[in-house]
């Protein structure tokens, strides 16, 4: 459950969530019966039972159990499992109608939360739940590119995409939430661009759900605006995350608004490098920098992520 360098990642690039060995048991599983079978759909149903039986846990709680998870107690990781059913249930729920009945869903997403079991480390000071979303989310994504896909890339854009994928992790990792764009490309030596470039012809003729690299750590409908087939669920989704998008831009100062606005693309527009935003606002590239870091550290605020937290999962 420690931390993952590149190098580490490498090396467990086999035991990650493999799309291509669906049917493996988890390591954890046998205490949950995960992955048993396929036929069982009561399974999410008395898991959901018995994690209503558990109550939240405190965040002093999660860092006792991750200590005793890294001891080896499989009680401990047994009781971090059954206390976030609920969270596994809630973002299994956003992608149903995208080719998996619920139960599938919730099935793949309780093997994402069983490996951010094993992998979280409290010292880096933020809640499971956050760690865990994105564990889940890999999980069900991959598990519905995989049977959904019928194009596959050209050999170089997967091992270019699947090298930024290990990438991302290592950051995911060593910050402790998803690295920025900006930060993205600086760690892959290349520009943000050729980044966007890559994400574009991927995402073109592929699943929206068809997960980048061997991490699996997005999905390439992350990357591309919302069609006209979109459900009433999920416009109400999107509704509802851009209001509590726009509650935390509000905590921001007009100059940090308007940087962030820019660099993420948030007013519809392509989202822009620091010399195009320094450039729009008359202000140097250094100076469009500082004041995105000044913002950033404002919406990590713990009051602030917690609502984002809570609208996206």
């Amino acid at each position: 459950m420690g931390d993952c360098g590149p190098d580490e990642i490498d090396r467990n690039e086999d035991e990650s969530l493999d799309a291509g060995h669906p049917q493996e048991a988890h390591p954890l599983a046998p205490a949950y019966g995960a992955k048993q079978s396929r036929a069982s759909e009561d399974i999410p149903d008395l898991w959901m039972l018995k994690s209503g039986k558990t109550p939240l846990l405190t965040a002093a709680r999660e860092i006792t159990l991750a200590k005793r998870v890294e001891q080896g107690d499989r009680a401990a990781a047994e009781e971090l499992v059954n206390a976030n059913v609920r969270l596994v249930a809630a973002v299994a729920r956003r992608y149903v109608g995208r080719g998996l009945p619920l139960e599938d869903l919730i099935q793949e997403g309780l093997i994402g939360l069983m490996r951010a079991v094993e992998k979280y480390n409290y010292r880096k000071g933020y809640r499971f739940s956050t760690y865990a979303t994105h564990w889940i989310r890999q999980a069900i994504s991959r598990a519905l590119a995989n049977q959904g896909r019928s194009i596959r890339l050209p050999a170089h854009v997967v091992d270019t995409l699947s090298r930024l994928s290990r990438i991302r992790e290592d950051l995911f990792h060593r910050l402790g939430r998803p690295p920025t764009r900006t930060e993205l490309a600086e760690a892959a030596g290349i520009s943000e661009k050729k980044l966007m470039q890559l994400f574009r012809s991927a995402a073109q003729p592929l699943s929206l759900e068809t997960p980048v690299g061997p991490e699996g750590s997005g999905r390439l409908g992350d990357f591309l605006p919302a069609g006209e087939e979109s459900s009433p669920s999920d416009r109400a989704f999107r509704y509802m995350v851009r209001e509590e998008l726009e509650h935390a831009l509000n905590t921001l100062t007009p100059r940090e608004k308007e940087v962030i606005i820019l660099r993420y693309g948030l007013g519809g527009d392509e989202p822009q490098t620091l010399e195009e935003t320094g450039r729009r606002l008359r202000i140097t590239r250094e100076r469009a920098r500082q004041i995105e870091v000044k913002a950033m550290e404002k919406l990590r605020k713990p009051q602030t992520a917690q609502r984002l937290l809570e609208a996206v999962a």
